[in-house]
């Protein structure tokens, strides 16, 4: 067995396809074919479910994924850390994030760190909190930013993000400035789908309540469009809050809810150098950019 036919192998899984698989490793589809069959006869099992609409990993292909994932992490670490005893900064460093964090934070931390790493290639993967947990787990992507961690995730906080109340932009709801969630629970409520959903629910269950949920909606554009009509109200992160909102009024919560966001890593004892960059260069742009979070 090959770390090539490891990379082969789990190519075809995201892509579901050895068709796309060999187009983005450049080998003919034929080879690609071969190298997962010869895996599959060095390992003694079938890895692959194949069928006219695609390939699927078998229960043992979940398995040996996992496992060859692990691998090539392994071996990136290495390659890493021989090209930094010499002076070099290489590497490719795979990223899951969240939209909101992918909204307002992603983007100026990308931009600074390759500048200063140009020679790091960035692999972007965006999911809800849950899925990028899941995604760091199995060593799918190497770091994560997330605002609830599962119990198998190393979790660096980074800022403290306010969870407000949008409301219509109306004389009645413009003469307030926070407002206790008691007094919401006979409004229309409409509940963001998502990463925010249960920490939302969790609001409301340790005051007693129960929103009067009527609509959920993922995009905070339209949850906004909705709110400036009247629809009905909701919670949103402020870093989930578009630049060039609607009229609507947001109001503080009382006591005032935040959600912390950081960094997930799988293990804290084994992180590459590039991760380790990342982490130290995240911290101090957070730091610069909010620097009362």
């Amino acid at each position: 067995m090959t770390l090539l036919q490891f990379e082969v192998f789990i190519m075809v899984v995201e892509t579901k396809s050895f068709t796309k698989a060999s187009q983005k490793l450049g080998f003919t589809q034929s080879a690609v074919s071969q190298m997962v069959k010869k895996l599959e006869s060095e390992l003694g099992v079938t890895l692959l479910n194949r069928s006219r609409t695609g390939v699927s990993p078998t229960k043992m292909g979940e398995k040996m994924l996992q496992h060859m994932r692990e691998v090539s992490r392994i071996v990136s670490i290495m390659k890493q850390e021989a090209a930094a005893s010499i002076g070099l900064e290489i590497g490719t460093l795979r990223i899951g994030s969240t939209p909101s964090v992918s909204y307002k934070l992603l983007p100026g931390i990308i931009g600074g760190f390759r500048r200063l790493f140009p020679g790091i290639e960035i692999r972007h993967f965006e999911g809800d909190n849950e899925e990028v947990n899941d995604w760091i787990e199995k060593s799918i992507v190497d770091i994560g930013f997330i605002s609830s961690p599962s119990h198998e995730i190393e979790f660096i906080p980074l800022l403290k993000d306010e969870m407000l109340i949008f409301v219509p932009d109306t004389p009645y709801w413009r003469q307030m400035e926070n407002i206790n969630l008691k007094d919401t629970i006979n409004n229309c409520f409409i509940m963001p789908k998502g990463d925010c959903e249960n920490l939302i629910f969790d609001l409301y269950q340790k005051e007693g309540l129960i929103p009067k949920l009527s609509y959920e909606v993922s995009d905070p554009t339209t949850i906004l469009a909705m709110v400036q009509e009247e629809i009905g109200l909701t919670i949103l992160p402020k870093m989930a809050v578009p630049r060039h909102s609607l009229a609507v009024h947001s109001l503080s919560l009382k006591p005032q809810a935040t959600r912390t966001i950081g960094l997930g890593i799988r293990s804290n004892s084994c992180i590459s150098p590039v991760v380790n960059e990342w982490i130290i260069y995240s911290k101090n742009y957070v730091e610069q950019i909010y620097p009362k979070s």
